[in-house]
């Protein structure tokens, strides 16, 4: 049985979703993860980590790091967060297609020109 003082799954996803600002995909996410809070993987996770000593412990546990682990994990996939160098790529691409179409376009001008 868990122990009542320390937090749950539950507890954490509730405090999270109270103390924290979120996007609306983000409170969709642990919204889902409220429905799955009696799955046994999560007091094995927490036990572990409290067991082994390896992640920092919060006012709603060892749950906060996977909660915002999770969350940043979420944001990078569904491409809301971008890393400066996947900015940077970006850039440079688009940079380059303009000056591609630039070039096409310069060069259906010049066939428009000749032709008239």
């Amino acid at each position: 049985m868990a122990n009542p003082t320390l937090p749950t799954l539950g507890s954490a996803l509730r405090y999270y979703l109270r103390q924290h600002k979120l996007s609306e995909g983000d409170r969709a996410h642990l919204k889902r993860w409220l429905n799955e809070v009696d799955d046994p993987v999560w007091g094995q996770l927490a036990a572990d980590t409290r067991k082994y000593d390896q992640l920092p412990t919060f006012v709603e546990g060892p749950y906060s790091v996977f909660i915002s682990s999770a969350l940043r994990a979420r944001r990078f996939a569904e491409g809301e967060v971008i890393s400066p160098a996947l900015q940077r790529k970006r850039k440079q691409q688009r940079e380059q297609q303009e000056r591609s179409d630039l070039l096409t376009l310069a060069n259906e001008m010049e066939g428009v020109v000749r032709h008239y």
